[in-house]
Formats: structure tokens, sequence, C-alpha cells
């Protein structure tokens, strides 16, 4: 796709889902990888739009506790929505690993960034702590996780000042041909998260990482 494409396409899909969902108006990191996974399959724009149109009403359905409507949780509905698009490839499944029997890993290396906390961001504290909580209840709620991840995500991008954020911009503006404000905001903060979490060894919560 050309830049303008992929930033009409990206614009699109987050429209979309802001209307469904309301504020916060702003999409995760995990989001944002979902976001870019379908751009780069080739997943049109149409088909994204339908999938997260059915993955919204079974959102709605949804017993037990409910927060928002994440890209994460409209991911198997745009795929099945693809996979009607291009008539499914008899015979291709996969069986992705269980949520479940990842909660080991996770609570392993949530131990031991707690174990180990960096004091530049001994603010995470609390919020890893409720993520243990989360992994102790007796059956695992994937949107909760994937709601801790944003919030960290959250908390570490208020870290970046304004010189931060602005040394940021020129970084994006030098790596991508980007004109548009919002994308540009998109990569300065993804960009800056991953920096943070390389540097104080920031464990992802969300089961899709491992």
């Amino acid at each position: 796709m050309t830049n303008r494409i992929r930033e009409h396409y990206f614009h699109e899909v987050a429209r979309r889902l802001f209307t469904l969902r309301g504020a916060p108006f702003f999409l995760s990191g995990r989001e944002m990888e979902v976001l870019e996974e379908w751009e780069a399959k080739g997943i049109p724009l149409a088909v994204v739009l339908e999938g997260i149109g059915v993955g919204y009403e079974a959102f709605r359905r949804r017993k037990g506790r409910r927060r928002r409507l994440l890209l994460t949780f409209c991911h198997p509905y745009v795929r099945a929505a693809f996979a009607q698009y291009r008539d499914r490839r008899v015979g291709r499944k996969s069986t992705p690993k269980e949520s479940i029997d990842k909660i080991p890993e996770i609570r392993r290396q949530v131990e031991a960034f707690l174990a180990a906390l960096p004091a530049p961001v001994s603010d995470l504290k609390e919020i890893y702590l409720r993520v243990l909580e989360e992994l102790n209840r007796e059956s695992l709620d994937d949107l909760c996780l994937e709601d801790l991840d944003a919030e960290i995500e959250s908390t570490l991008y208020k870290k970046a000042t304004t010189e931060d954020r602005r040394r940021l911009v020129d970084l994006i503006a030098q790596e991508y041909a980007v004109s548009d404000a919002w994308e540009t905001e998109r990569l300065a903060r993804v960009k800056w998260v991953k920096s943070m979490r390389h540097k104080y060894k920031i464990p992802h919560v969300s089961p899709f990482y491992y």
C-alpha cells in the first residue's frame, strides 16, 4: 500500500472501532500489531470492517465482566470474514496454544519483573500486582489482560516529556514518509513504549505474546 492508502486504511478501522466503543480514542500497541497484520496480509478494508461489526455483536452478547471492545477481540472475526472472502483454503487449520497454557510463563515473567522492579518504572507495581490477581482467577480473562497491557503502555507513554515527544516526532519524520499527525503520534507512541520495555525489561501480560 502507498502511505496515503495505508493511512486511510488505519484511519477507517480506528474510526469504526472508536464509534463502537467510545473512549479511549487510541489503539494499544497490541491492537496496532493486529491492525498492521491485517494490512500486511492484504485483508480488504471492507472485510475488516465487516469482521469488526460481527465481533462487536459477539462482544455485546458476552456474559460476565465487560470492559471495552478491542481489536484483538475482533481478530478472529476478521480472520473468519477474510477466510470467507477467499473461499477458505481447504485443510488449512492452525491450533494456537490455548491462553490457559500460557499462564505459568506469564506469571514467571511478571514475578521476575516485580522482584527486580527498576525504580524509574516503580509506578507499574500496582498494575502488575493486578495482573497476578487476574492470573490467579479460576478462569482466565484475555480481555482483562489486554486492558492491563494497554494501561501499562499508557503509563509508560506518560513518562515521555514534551522534549522526548518532539524528538520522537523528528525521528519518525526521518524514518517514515508520514504527513498525517495522527499516524505520526501513533508511531511515536509505539517507538517510545518499545524502547521503555526494552530498557527496563518490562514484560507483556497479554497471552498473545507467549
